[in-house]
């Protein structure tokens, strides 16, 4: 439904529940020097699965190492990648703001770690209110 516009009051229960957590761990790691196993990461997303096994675990502290590697790659250059499946996914809610729903998450937390000046996102739903927002949201 990208780029859609739907009325209702989609926005005003929508977003990613998962982020808060997400956005804490990256704080901790990148600003704090925390390990990735002390800030309860693994934790939280193993406790979402019905079965743990070893091939979990190291998948997950893979993922977590690439994470790392994506985290100086943005350090260094001070942007992200535009490619199509790099993007955060965002809604834009009746009041123009940003609601983030899904793919990008702990991208988005390394951009608000790093404070970038611009994110490249992928336009998802925007709530009729919301449009005149956008162009704010425009750059080149």
């Amino acid at each position: 439904m990208s780029g859609c516009v739907v009325n209702g009051d989609w926005d005003l229960h929508a977003g990613d529940k998962s982020f808060r957590y997400k956005q804490k761990a990256i704080a901790e790691r990148y600003e704090k020097g925390i390990s990735w196993d002390d800030t309860g990461i693994y934790e939280q997303k193993l406790n979402n699965l019905d079965e743990v096994t070893e091939n979990c675990i190291v998948a997950l502290k893979d993922r977590y190492k690439k994470l790392d590697e994506v985290y100086s790659d943005i350090k260094i250059s001070g942007a992200f990648s535009t490619k199509e499946e790099h993007l955060i996914s965002v809604c834009i809610g009746r009041h123009g703001q940003l609601i983030h729903v899904g793919q990008g998450a702990h991208r988005l937390a390394i951009a608000k770690s790093l404070r970038l000046p611009k994110i490249p996102v992928k336009i998802g739903v925007v709530h009729p209110d919301g449009i005149p927002s956008l162009k704010k949201y425009r750059t080149k």
